[in-house]
């Protein structure tokens, strides 16, 4: 998991939110000894969230990398990210 905050600290970014959940054999999305991990941040721009997101692809385990923008009020856009690495 440091290996997935490190984008985001070498940038001076704190996540609003970070959590891991392990995969079970009940998760249609997850088999058995994969990791989700969610994490959601404030980032300036798309360019950034891109740049990040491709930081994070690259990381040796990562399976991918999903991308949500959402905007809440009051007018404050946020972008959460998701990956999937294996245990």
């Amino acid at each position: 998991m440091p290996r997935l905050i490190s984008p985001f600290a070498k940038r001076g970014l704190v996540p609003k939110r970070f959590s891991a959940r392990a995969g079970s054999a009940s998760d249609s999305f997850a088999d058995r000894g994969w990791l989700t991990v969610w994490v959601e941040t404030e980032l300036p721009d798309a360019k950034a969230a891109d740049s990040i997101a491709n930081n994070l692809r690259g990381i040796l385990c990562v399976d991918a990398v999903l991308l949500e923008e959402t905007q809440r009020l009051p007018r404050k856009r946020e972008r959460a990210f998701g990956a999937f690495a294996a245990g």
